[in-house]
């Protein structure tokens, strides 16, 4: 989780996933039959498809996948 952190985080992020795949020599586009029967995770165009894509802050949304983080959660007591 980076939004806020650094300028312009959707490109830092997706290009963190581009760097991990490149020192991984993960598969850059993955078939579905590779994605289902090797895959526990995403592959790595698909996350930084979200990491460029992923944005509930521009619309004053709690994020969905981080808790404890969203313009309506209260400080914890």
């Amino acid at each position: 989780m980076i939004h806020g952190l650094v300028p312009d985080a959707p490109v830092v992020a997706a290009h963190a996933f581009q760097v991990l795949g490149e020192v991984d020599l993960e598969e850059p586009n993955p078939s579905t039959a590779v994605k289902l029967w090797f895959y526990n995770h995403p592959p790595l165009d698909e996350r930084m498809r979200f990491a460029q894509t992923y944005d509930p802050w521009s619309q004053g949304r709690a994020p969905e996948f981080v808790t404890g983080a969203g313009p309506s959660e209260s400080a914890p007591k």
